[in-house]
């Protein structure tokens, strides 16, 4: 990401966000459909209403004047969140691994290091 600070102030860059639009129901409308919301690189929230007013808040948050890019994925059952599953079932939420189709193991076997480097 650049410099050693780079994600301490993108962190600070999008709680300043979340606080002056996210969380200001004055300029989010759909304000008290967000039941849940967690942030650590991405964003997962939870979100209470149809289909079109999820796209809609998403429409909302890539209007407000600023660098930021927002894509919006929605389920009803699971969705991928960092490097897990979310799944909800019977309205609890549980997690479980979530692997890209594209992973791979990218450990070099012993012989394939120079000798040199095998020695210390």
């Amino acid at each position: 990401m650049g410099s050693i600070h780079a994600p301490d102030y993108a962190s600070l860059c999008m709680g300043n966000f979340e606080e002056h639009f996210i969380f200001n129901p004055s300029k989010n409308r759909h304000f008290p459909k967000l039941l849940e919301y967690y942030r650590f690189i991405d964003i997962l929230c939870i979100f209470q209403g149809n289909p079109d007013e999820l796209k809609d808040f998403g429409n909302l948050l890539n209007g407000f004047k600023n660098n930021l890019k927002f894509t919006c994925e929605f389920s009803k059952e699971k969705i991928h969140f960092l490097e897990m599953w979310v799944i909800i079932n019977n309205g609890t939420l549980s997690t479980m691994l979530f692997c890209k189709e594209t992973d791979r193991n990218t450990l070099l076997l012993p012989f394939c290091w120079l000798h040199s480097t095998q020695n210390g």
